[in-house]
């Protein structure tokens, strides 16, 4: 029997929307919410996804069955996320609906949970933002908010400059508290401390000028560095950059004098860029950074050949999944020959696109109708992942937009998925372009179902 699948590609991203044959697999709408998850008699990872079209949010889950189960939630609401970065409130994102339904979803496919712990996509935390019981009927009145990174720049020193300019001593060095980050999944990176400490040290300068050192201390140190300094005392130092003309004014006698130079001073704030020249003290480059790393499919192909499949199975699950399908979908365009047990879908091309600011156009065909063949040992995973791809390609558009943001870089998230995705391909296609019963392209091929 002909199977039949649609094929959703956001931006070009060639993501499968659901399999509506599929035994294993089930689809249903509810209002706003599409909810896509496993039937209880399915076996294997329990997967469940809701989508909240509307609000487009996302809560999605991917793992064995068990009393409590770990949720990403995904929010596109640019509103929601402001509102929740101020106030570290779940309940300001607005996403109770899509996580009831999640929990309801997950009752049929997994009887034992009890508990739902969500994890935020846009906050570099390894807490849950909030945890939901069975017991309430997945409520969020119920949530307990955790503690979470704050996107602020707390300095210290400045920290009553408002109130009371005058009675802030302007010692040089400057020594300042760096309390958070920008918001993003590379917020711990050290360009984005760099960009928040010449941003405090413009403000900095409007209430001590010609202060020749500011020394920023990060409560949570940049990834990528840590603190080598015998003494623990590692910072970032910031100085006048000697290529810029420096003009020194007066320091503001007052409050109200401080507060009428505000409007100026923050349409300003873009020139703290090449005013400033930061550089850490202290720090070493961290060992970490020479660990294994797998970020595109020549790196994956390359472990995958190796044999020891550890570091994909602890670190890289997610975008394994994504290379599963992509290797899957390259490999039927060129050896649907070579399938020993086919299992042949129907596959109808949707477009969807998605904006920067996390909006999206609605779904729409745009081709024909074509085949695809699979061997029928990957049938199961890859309609599985499909569903669990969509969820983390469409978290990584909306980080990457996020980091772009916050590295005032401008963008939008998808473009850099996009490319991502597409080099990908090609890189697949050109290994399995070396022929079908290449050894290395049967391994790789082979060894796919082996891995998680």
């Amino acid at each position: 029997m002909m199977k039949y699948l649609t094929v959703l590609l956001v931006g070009m991203l060639p993501w499968f929307a659901g399999a509506a044959l599929a035994q294993t697999y089930e689809s249903e709408q509810q209002g706003d919410l599409t909810l896509q998850y496993t039937t209880p008699g399915s076996g294997g990872l329990v997967e469940a996804v809701v989508n909240d079209t509307k609000r487009q949010s996302i809560a999605h889950f991917s793992g064995d069955c068990g009393a409590d189960a770990k949720v990403m939630l995904v929010i596109m609401d640019p509103g929601a996320v402001q509102t929740h970065y101020a106030s570290g409130d779940p309940a300001d994102l607005q996403a109770d609906a899509v996580l009831q339904a999640l929990g309801g979803v997950l009752e049929r496919s997994c009887p034992q949970v009890q508990t739902l712990s969500v994890y935020l996509t846009h906050l570099p935390t390894q807490t849950p933002a909030v945890t939901l019981s069975r017991g309430s009927n997945w409520g969020m009145g119920q949530g307990v908010v955790a503690e979470v990174p704050r996107p602020q720049i707390r300095l210290s020193q400045l920290s009553n400059a408002i109130m009371l300019p005058e009675g802030i001593a302007c010692n040089d060095p400057a020594e300042i508290i760096m309390d958070g980050t920008q918001p993003g999944r590379n917020a711990a990176r050290y360009q984005v401390y760099r960009t928040a400490a010449k941003d405090g040290a413009f403000l900095h300068e409007s209430l001590c000028p010609g202060t020749q050192e500011l020394r920023f201390y990060p409560i949570d140190h940049p990834a990528g560095l840590v603190c080598a300094a015998s003494d623990g005392a590692c910072y970032l130092k910031a100085t006048w950059n000697p290529d810029v003309a420096r003009v020194v004014k007066p320091r503001p006698s007052s409050q109200a004098e401080l507060v009428a130079q505000l409007p100026e001073m923050m349409s300003q704030l873009g020139e703290s860029l090449t005013q400033w020249v930061v550089e850490p003290v202290g720090y070493a480059e961290d060992p970490a950074l020479s660990a294994p790393t797998i970020r595109t499919a020549e790196e994956m192909i390359e472990v995958i050949l190796s044999q020891d499949f550890t570091l994909i199975r602890e670190q890289y699950s997610n975008y394994f999944r994504v290379f599963h399908n992509q290797f899957l979908f390259s490999y039927s365009e060129r050896c649907s020959a070579q399938v020993e047990d086919p299992v042949v879908f129907n596959v109808t091309p949707m477009e969807e696109t998605v904006f920067g600011d996390g909006s999206s156009t609605g779904p729409r065909q745009i081709g024909d109708t074509y085949q695809l063949t699979l061997d029928r040992k990957f049938e199961g995973p890859y309609i599985r992942y499909e569903t669990a791809n969509k969820a983390w390609l469409t978290s990584q558009v909306f980080t990457e937009t996020v980091d772009l943001r916050a590295s005032r870089g401008g963008g939008a998230g998808v473009t850099r998925v996009v490319g991502r995705v597409l080099s990908d391909k090609d890189d697949i296609d050109q290994f399995i372009n070396q022929g079908c019963t290449a050894p290395d392209v049967q391994t790789v091929y082979q060894s796919l179902a082996r891995i998680l």
